[in-house]
């Protein structure tokens, strides 16, 4: 699919942003970490930042989401990152002021085929992705990172790329185990990868407050957050049907086609938190 042309308006803002890097990151799989990450980049977008998806998980959620079949594209991350493709060939526009670098059932194959070629050094596994699109943090306000649910190959190039990671926590029993395994993956890379990463903060999804097991384990989790020095974010995304029903029905992200929802504006509210993590340095860990 061609991505189509820009104005001249356009190409004279671009090549002098200095993008922020983030990924909604977790090795626990149905916590909308997806969902996160394209209703985020709406919220952005409609506010007139410049966004690129990048798309690291082969169900292809992120292209998904704005009404196009991943298994389309004729070229996709994997080719970017094993096949050496330049980024922006594989890049497509799909709404105003977002991009997305996609992904499908080629990415499947991802740690296998990087593991098993002798041209990739144990040096280069975990440098793919950065060294890949590093350059496009020049032409984006904000890169997104749609990760998958594992703590191997994939999910550690996603970490030693990012500038900062949002944990999703959905509150259910065994999360905390998975948060401190993501916390302690994070800590890993930042030592040996990415010193300048950063964890932002956790973010409760999926969220019942009506239940007694989620204010339990609400609880215990801001408990636990104020033990660490974790930052859990005072907004949580609630269990709704709403963000599914608008990419069915629309085609887009409900912060795109839905903004006035009591129950989207979550995400506008996200946003603006974690805008204030970015200005306060000692809010982040």
């Amino acid at each position: 699919m061609k991505k189509p042309g820009k104005s001249k308006s356009e190409k004279a803002t671009l090549g002098n942003r200095n993008a922020k890097v983030l990924a909604f990151s977790t090795n626990k799989g149905g916590v909308l970490k997806s969902s996160a990450t394209v209703n985020t980049a709406g919220a952005w977008a409609s506010q007139g930042k410049r966004v690129l998806i990048i798309d690291m998980d082969n169900q292809g959620n992120s292209i998904l989401s704005f009404g196009q079949n991943p298994d389309s594209f004729e070229y996709t991350t994997y080719d970017v990152l094993v096949d050496g493709l330049a980024a922006e060939v594989a890049i497509v526009n799909v709404h105003e002021n977002v991009d997305v670098l996609p992904a499908n059932d080629d990415f499947t194959f991802f740690e296998f085929d990087v593991l098993t070629d002798k041209r990739f050094t144990k040096e280069q596994y975990f440098l793919l992705l950065k060294n890949a699109v590093n350059h496009l943090r020049n032409e984006y306000d904000i890169i997104l990172v749609d990760s998958p649910p594992t703590l191997a190959l994939t999910q550690g190039n996603i970490l030693s790329f990012v500038d900062y990671v949002i944990i999703p926590f959905q509150p259910e029993p065994y999360s905390q185990r998975s948060l401190v395994k993501m916390m302690d993956a994070i800590a890993t890379m930042k030592k040996d990868t990415n010193p300048d990463i950063k964890i932002l903060g956790i973010l409760a999804t999926l969220v019942d407050t009506r239940t007694n097991l989620h204010t339990t384990i609400l609880q215990e989790c801001r408990f636990l957050c104020r033990q660490m020095g974790w930052k859990l974010f005072d907004t949580v995304i609630p269990r709704s049907v709403r963000f599914a029903d608008e990419i069915k029905s629309k085609g887009l992200p409900a912060t795109l086609s839905k903004s006035r929802d009591p129950i989207v504006q979550n995400y506008f509210e996200l946003v603006e938190e974690i805008e204030k993590q970015w200005q306060d340095k000692k809010a982040r860990v």
